[in-house]
């Protein structure tokens, strides 16, 4: 089998630590950026300087400066132990485009952390390299690739919690669940945990009901699909808008043509050509076309796209979904929702690109074989050392 350049460092590097090699700082560092965030993981618990250095503010901008140039797909698996009331999820990543040399590319996936857990936490969709946790009235901030978490402290009523990110600060906003909210809770992430970490109340300044924890990060502003009220028992569905880094809020009307049970059943808010997009898919015995609204000069812009069909029956609406588009391509991705457990049958990422009218499949290597569930896939993850120093181990 041949080796990536990844593994070729990694073993270079081990053999000359276990030699006592002396290396000079700068050919360490610029080492230790090449390996996976796993490796540092366990890298920075054998020696002092290297934890000084993968913990570092500094080490870790530069890292994920790296990162942002091989963005990901996570694949988030998660199953249930009734008899030990346990929930495991496990993290799995592949390159978000990876080059497709012929109809048989395969690429391999970066095993992460595992995180196990007695509560039945679900969980928000990453942003950048964190994903937040929550279940009632309890939440925290996992990064998966270094396999750490931070707990947040308690909010007094059941919730539910949207990570956001600007100017590279994280903040979680919750809101009550199942009931109207004038008044949001928010919280910024610092590091280290100073203990000054407490949610402060803010005003929305709209009437509005939070249906979903799938909120969706994108240039700095949570959106997520909410009602408002507007009078006399009457909502109005749309898209709630958090700024997170002027904490304010705007509500943006969804097209009349998507109904309201459509909006909240089938509807995704997902990344279009760097546009905020609505894309729907209705599954009623057979597979829709996919329809994507994306806002443009604040106006709601329709596509509709006629998918192919194969033999392989690639576009199964219960196997995949479209989760965005890939980097400046015309291209459209779609990735796995289940994983069959069974050693016989394969995994593929599709990219459909509609102008050129062509289609490439990668066999995701390594599958879940052994699992059997659901299986939750997010473009733009990149790898970060956040949290190394004060996360706790999952």
């Amino acid at each position: 089998m041949l080796k990536t350049r990844t593994t070729e460092v990694r073993e270079m590097f081990c053999k000359l630590s276990m030699e006592d090699v002396p290396l000079p700082r700068e050919l360490t560092i610029e080492i230790l950026e090449k390996l996976p965030a796993k490796s540092l993981a366990r890298f920075m618990v054998t020696e002092k300087f290297w934890h000084n250095t993968i913990t570092s503010k500094r080490f870790e901008e530069d890292y994920i400066s790296l990162s942002e140039q091989r963005p990901k797909i996570l694949f988030v698996a998660t199953s249930k132990n009734e008899s030990a009331s346990m929930t495991h999820r496990k993290f799995r990543s592949i390159l978000e485009k990876p080059v497709v040399c012929n109809p048989f590319t395969a690429v391999k996936q970066t095993l992460h952390a595992t995180f196990n857990s007695e509560l039945p936490y679900v969980f928000t969709p990453p942003v950048r390299d964190l994903l937040c946790f929550f279940h009632n009235k309890k939440s925290l901030v996992c990064n998966p690739c270094m396999g750490r978490f931070i707990p947040l402290p308690d909010v007094r009523r059941e919730s539910y919690f949207h990570l956001g990110l600007a100017n590279g600060e994280f903040k979680v906003l919750s809101l009550v669940k199942g009931v109207y909210n004038t008044v949001a809770s928010v919280i910024t992430l610092t590091q280290p945990q100073d203990g000054n970490n407490k949610w402060r109340a803010i005003d929305s300044g709209f009437n509005h009901k939070s249906f979903t924890h799938r909120g969706f990060c994108f240039r700095g502003v949570i959106n997520y699909a909410a009602t408002i009220d507007i009078g006399e028992h009457m909502d109005r569905p749309g898209i709630m808008c958090f700024d997170v880094e002027r904490e304010t809020f705007k509500f943006i009307d969804v097209p009349r043509e998507i109904a309201f049970y459509t909006f909240f059943g089938f509807v995704r808010l997902v990344n279009f050509h760097d546009t905020l997009a609505v894309a729907v898919a209705e599954f009623n015995g057979k597979y829709d076309p996919l329809t994507i609204w994306h806002l443009e000069d604040d106006k709601w812009c329709k596509h509709i796209f006629q998918l192919p069909k194969t033999p392989t029956v690639v576009f199964e609406p219960d196997l995949l979904k479209f989760i965005g588009t890939s980097g400046a391509t015309s291209e459209l991705v779609f990735a796995p929702t289940k994983f069959l457990g069974l050693d016989d049958i394969e995994h593929y990422v599709v990219y459909y690109d509609y102008v050129r009218g062509t289609l490439d499949k990668v066999r995701i290597e390594g599958d879940f074989h052994g699992f059997q569930g659901d299986i939750e896939p997010f473009l733009g993850y990149i790898e970060s050392t956040a949290l190394a120093r004060e996360g706790v181990p999952c």
